[in-house]
């Protein structure tokens, strides 16, 4: 009986993680309200889901259009419990130092998309994007530099690799505090019952997969400290990189307070020009 008991518990536990393992990943906060100053733009997956995400433009280019033929143009990808409208002040920012247009995409269920997010319609959002940029504002792909942050750096070295099997390659990626795996940060989530990801899993990133088939530098940037997911992924995803460009392990950064610094600064600025290519 008692080994019955334990056999329906785990088949119990099993049957949940497969049943809410998107509810574990993604957290979307409530929506929230846009600064003036931000230009959210619309479009639309490729499955009818109606998209937004907010562009920021230099300085020197507030009321154009559409960016110059050399401009840079960033798209970054946010992680699981945050919003793209709170990414506005490093965009802008980013924007500021470096003369870039930058891009900040939202998800499916966040924000009030409608949802809810799985990793097929995240990554169906990320190439919304990407075409949006192509066919709204003529953003060649030797100028696109694709960023993320956390989950979002998942989405942007999946986007990238797509992106070169379609013969589209991006300029460069730029990774934050990017995972392995989603089976590895599973591991460090639900533990033993990570032996099963492979039966149940639906989160198909493999980081270092991905940036092994992107032909584009691949720059990461992790919290010495990073509590929710090590330096070591960092480190594992930059050397499985094709053409690995800088890694940067920020002293004593967790994992929300990596982007500081002169070191990270520079590193951003030395990528949107193309001078750490």
């Amino acid at each position: 009986v008692a080994v019955a008991l334990v056999a329906v518990l785990l088949v119990g536990m099993v049957a949940l993680l497969w049943w809410r393992q998107e509810r574990m990943v993604f957290f979307p906060p409530g929506p929230a309200a846009a600064p003036p100053r931000a230009v959210r733009v619309e479009y639309v997956a490729d499955d009818g889901v109606g998209l937004h995400g907010y562009l920021v433009r230099p300085p020197g280019a507030v009321g154009e259009l559409t960016p110059a033929a050399d401009a840079p143009v960033i798209l970054h990808f946010h992680g699981n419990a945050d919003l793209a409208v709170w990414q506005l002040p490093w965009a802008e920012e980013v924007a500021r130092r470096t003369g870039a247009w930058v891009v900040a995409a939202e998800y499916r269920g966040y924000d009030g998309i409608a949802g809810p997010a799985t990793y097929d319609g995240v990554q169906r959002d990320a190439q919304a994007a990407a075409r949006w940029l192509r066919d709204s504002l003529d953003v060649a792909p030797v100028r696109l530099i694709l960023s993320g942050h956390s989950l979002g750096a998942a989405v942007a070295a999946q986007l990238g690799a797509e992106l070169q099997g379609a013969g589209a390659a991006p300029r460069a990626l730029l990774l934050h505090a990017p995972f392995t795996t989603a089976r590895a940060m599973a591991s460090r989530v639900i533990g033993v019952f990570a032996v099963v990801y492979p039966l149940i899993g639906r989160l198909h990133w493999d980081t270092p997969a991905a940036v092994r088939a992107v032909a584009a530098p691949v720059h990461v940037v992790h919290g010495a400290d990073d509590s929710v997911i090590p330096a070591a992924m960092g480190r594992a995803v930059h050397a499985a990189a094709r053409t690995p460009g800088h890694l940067l392990i920020v002293p004593g950064a967790d994992h929300a307070d990596l982007l500081q610094g002169a070191q990270y600064w520079a590193l951003v600025e030395a990528v949107a020009s193309g001078a750490a290519m």
